[in-house]
């Protein structure tokens, strides 16, 4: 199925919805989830603005800064307890960071609606990498008596 296949395309505009198999465990991190689930929710009700939509511009720069904290919150956590593999996040975080950066240069500079392999990319990403990546570290925490 091609991304602008239209009934994939509605698919993907249905918002996330943040579901008990996302927790990962620990309440601080989960919190956070739940609040990048809701600034990609916005982005979703959103997808026909343009560049020049303050709500836009808003949840991108909201994002952003969320992202930065997030990714810095749960780093700070893996190393004060030793996380076999923190080396592995921070790249992944990394990763997710220049991304978006780019997705955002692209879309300023085209000044049109926000691009669907952006949305897909987040909405995709948030999922995975809470789904893959962060439940190892839920239970890598559970065991060291982390909540």
């Amino acid at each position: 199925m091609e991304l602008h296949d239209s009934s994939l395309w509605r698919f993907l505009l249905v918002n996330v919805i943040y579901e008990r198999c996302l927790s990962v465990g620990v309440a601080a991190m989960d919190a956070q989830h739940k609040t990048l689930v809701a600034m990609i929710n916005k982005l979703i009700r959103n997808a026909t603005a343009t560049t020049q939509s303050a709500t836009i511009q808003e949840v991108f720069m909201e994002m952003k800064d969320y992202m930065a904290m997030h990714f810095h919150a749960e780093e700070e956590l893996m190393t004060a307890h030793n996380y076999p593999q923190l080396g592995e996040q921070i790249a992944l975080h990394r990763r997710f960071s220049d991304k978006i950066i780019r997705f955002c240069i692209e879309w300023a500079y085209h000044n049109e609606h926000l691009p669907d392999d952006m949305l897909t990319y987040l909405r995709e990403w948030l999922v995975h990498h809470i789904l893959e990546e962060d439940k190892k570290y839920g239970a890598f925490f559970h065991e060291h008596g982390v909540q």
